[in-house]
Order: C-alpha cells, then sequence, then structure tokens
C-alpha cells in the first residue's frame, strides 16, 4: 500500500501565501516547494505525542540490576547495556538471566564475582559483559596518545555501539541533545510502554542507564550503585540518548558470527592514529624518551608511572583477561558451527588470561623499583613488557584468522621501531630429557660460598625460625608466599648457581631472586606444576607435571640461572631447562635478594645452602682447553 499525503506548501518564504486547500493547479509558484517538514515526520511526531498521552506522567522500572555494584569491569557503556539485556530478555519471555543456573557449569572462578556468594545474576552479569567485551572489539582495542593521555579508553573502538547492539539483535536510534521535550518524549516512549526498557544516557562524565522518569520535575531516574538518583534533563551534560526500539533479537540469532571475528581483528590491527601498532609504538616512543625523564622530580615520576600503570598497563591485562572469557563462552553458545571451535576458542581463552599475566608485569617492575620510572633500565623492562604485549596480540590475530579461514598478513609486529629488528619473545623449554651434564655444559664454577645458616640469613613477615644440629626450620603460616621466609643478608648477582638441601612436610616450597622465583606448590588448578616468574618482568610461566618434591624426605635442589639458561633440577633430574626469558634481553643482568620461603602450614627444613659464581665459556674456548 502507497499513502499519498495532501501537499504541503511552505510559507517560508512567502509569507503571504493562504493556507493549502489541498488543490494543484497553474497557480502554484516556485516558492511553493521551499523548505518543509516532511509530513511522514509529522505523523510520526503526532502519533508519539499520542500514544505518550496514555502513559502514565511519572513511572520507574523496577529489578533492574545496577550497572555498577558489584564489581565486574570498568566499561560503562557495557555495564549499563549488560542490565538493560537482562532485563529486557526476561521482559520479553527470552532466558531469565536473574536466575538461569546453567553459568555454574562453565563459569571460570579466576576472574570477579565468583564467589561463592554471589547470586546467580551477578554470575549471569558478569559473563554477559564480558562475551559483549568481546563481541563489540572493546576488550580487544589498543590506545595510547602521545599527547599523554595514557588511559585505556574503550570507546575509541571504532564502531562498538553499533556492534554490541547488532550482537543482541537490537534495533536502536540515537538522540543528540537538541530538544530536551523530545528526549523526555523518547524516554517515555520506551520506559512507559507496557514492556518498558530502560534508557542509555552517553553524559560528559560517563555513561548512565535511566529506569525512570517524572514529567512533572522534568527529571530522569537513573540506576546508581545500590540506589536510583534523579537528574534533571539538562541538555548541557548531556553527550546522546541511545534508545532501544525493539528487543526481540531475531537478528542476533540468525546474524554472521564470523562477522564479528573479522570485525574484531580489523579493530586490532587497525593502524589509525593512536591506535593498535601506532598505540604501541607511541608507548615505547614515550618510555624511550630520556631527555622527558631527566629533568622529573620524584612526585612527577609518581604520578606519571602510576598514570602508565593503572590507565595503560592494567586496563590491558583486565580488558584481555574478561575478553579470553568471553571468546571461551563462544558468544552465549549462540552459534552451533562457531561451538564446534571449541579447542581454538579455549586458546583464545589461554591467550587472553595470559595478556592478563603481561599487563600485570607494568605494575610489578613500577612497584620493584620503588615506584620510580626515570632510570632508564627500569623504562628498558617496561618496553620488554611491551613487546611481550603486541606479541601476545599478534598470536591471538593469528588463531582470530584461523577460526574463520583468513589468511593475511601479520600487522601486529614486535620489530623495534628503532633498529627494525624482530623482539623474540617467546621462551624456548627444552622438552626433551635433559641430562644432569648437558645442564652444567659449558658452565664454569668461579667460587662457592657455603652459607652459615645461623648467622647469614635473617627471617621476614614475620617467620620465626628455630634451628637444631645446624639445620634451619620454619613454619609458613601466614598464606603469603612472596612475605615469608628467609633472606640472604648479601645480595647475589646473575649468572649464579644456588644449591640447597630441604625437606617439607608438603609440596610447597618457593625460591626467590629479586621479583624472580621458581615455586614446587599445591597450586589449586594444577597440583603438579613448576611456576616460574622471570625477575626482570615479573611474568609467571606454568610448567605440567614438573612441579612435584617429595615429602618428608630431604632432596637436593639446584637453581641455574645465566645469561642463556634458567635451570631448574631436583636430585640431579633435570625439571626446566628455558631459553630467551625476558630478563637475558635486559642490558644489565641484575644484582639482587635471594630468599626462600613456604606457606599454608608447611614445614621447611633447611640442611645446607650454597651460592656459587658462574661463567659460561664459549664452545670454542672449551675445545682448547
Amino acid at each position: 500500500m502507497h499513502l499519498r499525503f495532501p501537499p504541503q506548501k511552505s510559507t517560508m518564504n512567502n509569507p503571504n501565501t493562504k493556507p493549502d486547500t489541498g488543490r494543484r493547479g497553474d497557480h502554484m509558484t516556485p516558492e511553493d516547494f521551499g523548505p518543509r517538514e516532511p509530513e511522514i515526520v509529522r505523523i510520526t511526531r503526532h502519533l508519539r505525542r499520542a500514544s505518550a498521552a496514555i502513559l502514565p506522567t511519572a513511572h520507574t522500572l523496577d529489578g533492574i540490576l545496577s550497572p555498577y555494584e558489584p564489581w565486574c569491569g570498568s566499561c560503562g557503556f557495557l555495564l549499563c547495556l549488560t542490565s538493560l539485556y537482562m532485563y529486557a530478555e526476561r521482559g520479553r519471555g527470552g532466558r531469565n538471566y536473574y536466575d538461569d543456573r546453567t553459568t555454574l557449569d562453565d563459569f571460570n572462578d579466576n576472574f570477579g564475582n565468583s564467589e561463592d556468594d554471589a547470586t546467580m545474576a551477578d554470575l549471569n552479569r558478569e559473563r554477559i559483559y564480558k562475551v559483549l567485551l568481546t563481541a563489540s572489539g572493546m576488550g580487544l582495542v589498543n590506545h595510547y596518545d602521545k599527547s599523554g593521555a595514557q588511559h585505556m579508553n574503550y570507546e575509541v573502538t571504532p564502531g562498538y555501539l553499533d556492534r554490541a547492539m547488532r550482537f543482541l539483535g537490537y534495533t536502536w536510534e540515537a538522540l543528540p541533545p537538541e530538544n530536551a521535550e523530545e528526549l523526555m518524549l523518547s524516554v517515555r516512549l520506551s520506559i512507559g510502554a507496557e514492556t518498558g526498557i530502560p534508557v542509555l544516557a552517553q553524559y560528559r562524565d560517563g555513561w548512565a542507564l535511566i529506569v525512570g522518569y517524572d514529567t512533572a520535575r522534568n527529571m530522569f531516574v537513573l540506576r546508581k550503585g545500590a540506589q536510583n538518583e534523579e537528574r534533571e534533563n539538562d541538555l548541557s551534560d548531556l553527550v546522546r540518548l541511545v534508545i532501544v526500539t525493539d528487543t526481540n533479537g531475531t537478528s542476533a540469532a540468525s546474524a554472521d558470527w564470523k562477522s564479528f571475528v573479522r570485525d574484531i581483528i580489523s579493530v586490532m590491527e587497525t593502524d589509525a592514529p593512536g591506535l593498535g601498532m601506532q598505540g604501541y609504538r607511541n608507548v615505547i616512543a614515550a618510555l624511550r624518551d630520556d631527555a622527558f625523564f631527566e629533568n622529573m622530580t620524584a612526585e612527577q615520576s609518581l604520578n606519571f608511572g602510576n598514570t602508565l600503570v593503572w590507565g595503560w598497563f592494567i586496563s590491558h591485562s583486565e580488558a584481555r583477561g574478561f575478553s579470553g572469557q568471553g571468546f571461551e563462552w563462544r558468544f552465549l553458545n549462540r552459534y552451533p558451527e562457531a561451538n564446534r571451535l571449541a579447542e581454538l576458542w579455549c586458546q583464545l581463552s589461554y591467550y587472553g588470561d595470559q595478556h592478563h599475566q603481561i599487563g600485570w608485569c607494568g605494575y610489578n617492575i613500577f612497584t620493584a623499583a620503588g615506584n620510580d620510572i626515570r632510570p632508564r633500565s627500569v623504562r628498558e623492562k617496561m618496553i620488554c613488557a611491551v613487546y611481550h604485549i603486541i606479541d601476545n596480540d599478534r598470536i591471538m590475530c593469528r588463531i582470530l584468522k584461523q577460526i574463520i579461514g583468513l589468511d593475511t598478513p601479520d600487522v601486529l609486529c614486535v620489530g623495534d621501531p628503532e633498529t627494525g629488528e624482530i623482539f623474540d619473545t617467546q621462551i624456548r623449554a627444552r622438552e626433551e630429557e635433559v641430562s644432569h651434564d648437558e645442564m652444567m655444559a659449558g658452565i664454569r664454577i668461579h667460587g662457592t660460598r657455603d652459607i652459615d645458616l645461623t648467622k647469614e640469613l635473617v627471617p621476614i613477615g614475620g617467620t620465626e625460625p628455630a634451628y637444631e644440629n645446624g639445620r634451619l626450620m620454619f613454619t609458613g603460616n601466614n598464606g603469603i608466599d612472596d612475605l615469608a621466609g628467609m633472606q640472604l643478608k648479601t645480595p647475589i648477582s646473575v649468572p649464579f648457581l644456588v644449591r640447597m638441601r630441604m625437606k617439607t612436610t608438603r609440596n610447597n616450597v618457593h625460591i626467590y631472586f629479586g621479583d624472580g622465583c621458581i615455586t614446587f606448590r599445591k597450586h589449586p588448578h594444577t597440583y603438579d606444576s613448576l611456576y616460574i616468574r622471570d625477575n626482570a618482568i615479573g611474568l609467571y610461566y606454568g610448567y605440567d607435571q614438573r612441579g612435584e618434591v617429595p615429602a618428608d624426605t630431604f632432596f637436593d635442589l639446584e637453581w641455574l640461572v645465566t645469561e642463556t639458561r634458567f635451570v631448574v633440577a631436583v636430585d640431579g633430574e633435570v625439571r626446566h631447562y628455558g631459553e630467551n626469558y625476558p630478563y637475558m634481553k635486559m642490558p644489565s643482568l641484575g644484582t639482587d635478594v635471594f630468599r626462600f620461603g613456604t606457606a599454608d602450614g608447611n614445614t621447611l627444613t633447611v640442611e645446607s645452602l650454597s651460592v656459587s659464581e658462574v661463567g659460561e665459556v664459549e664452545e670454542t674456548a672449551q675445545t682448547e682447553n
């Protein structure tokens, strides 16, 4: 059916024109076709006002989860959209995420609100938020502005709003702050309808969720924390309203899920100013600007470091960690074809978690340096962490391309922007069995110091040592690995070889050099793994089935740290032989404190401890000798 409307003459250019009678004729002039409001728009507005006339003048929706409590992330737009989605789904007879318990079957309890006392609504909200963070691409963006705006800004993600709405299958419109009356009308029509839908509001200070209105006082009701609060319909602080006009979700089920993957790849590989690879180059350039840091005060260093660490490194870590879980949930399991690629999604989840660990290395480096970012050595460690972040993104992009069969060259590259040299971030662990002779091949011991356990060690973290027949004994009661144990009074330097003879009541031993460590422990998820933390950037690596030590029996532990190898042996059995650790790339391998400890009520007995100064001998030199 085609609707025909009477022609509307303009009176804007001809104030003497009589009102239009609806007749066409030769008497019409060019002025009759001047600018005018289309009739369809006037009819639509009339219908909108007529619909609003039967709605309550004040109304607030009940049962909407707060976008901010309890904590599950920091992207205000997605927090608001998640609460809107859960409410709208229940209202239209879809899944009731307030009570749905299927989340318990596959919820990863490493992050967020997954404590035992969290409600199902809390758990589902966290899950949906993370999936939206992934599908919208907001959790996979990288941003660093050379002007010093170091905070990761989720909203620089190209097309994030449209992509998030398309994923949910919503139709929507964005209204600019031009007419307060029209905005109130739109809010009334959305919230006051029989199946009301909250409204997204972007203010200059962030996103909010409008859940009610009061026309008499020209007020919106916003959901904030555990309470609602009122805010005037004031155009001066408003950027836009986003009205969801249809939540039936049919387009979501029929959407091409591969298009979301393509979009995510484009977000990660963009070369727009301050984004993607350019953003990473900006971080590296800022950290290498020695002149900038040369005259910086301690207070300025602290402020700059905190902004960089919390605004960029940790924002990165949390966004990627959450997005990794979003991949694991395969777009809320909506697409059977995608679900069949479970192994690849789980790989993405792993690298999302790995990215989380790398991002926190920025914090480790900063705090280990006494919150002083001025020394070049500290900044070189941070640059090393940035290279690992870039390479982790590159690996994630490769997996995403594999998922959809896309074969394009890597855009993300860990090449040095000054020299073009490729920075190799991949740790190489010898998987084949390595003999103790191979472990020590090419190693020359220059001198060994046997440590007097009663005189050359000091307790830390409240440890109470006891001595019996020259042996040292203590119990780790506080459960905090890093803060308790015994510490050598004088520092040691890389390269070194530490040898200890000890026994434990349980499999729980931690040995440290500065911020680096080797850890034998009953990890809650991998009971028999050996964990290693690099002493340059503090990055953890786990090695399955390598972390068991005998209980209630003395054993010999050796830890060899050199310019080219990182080796751990128990009773002569090489448990780990690693190469290309981050510390090996530093100009100075470092001098730092040595300490050891245990935790969780375990008792450690040490019979002997020695530290050797070692060096690596080149093969040619060995042959000559």
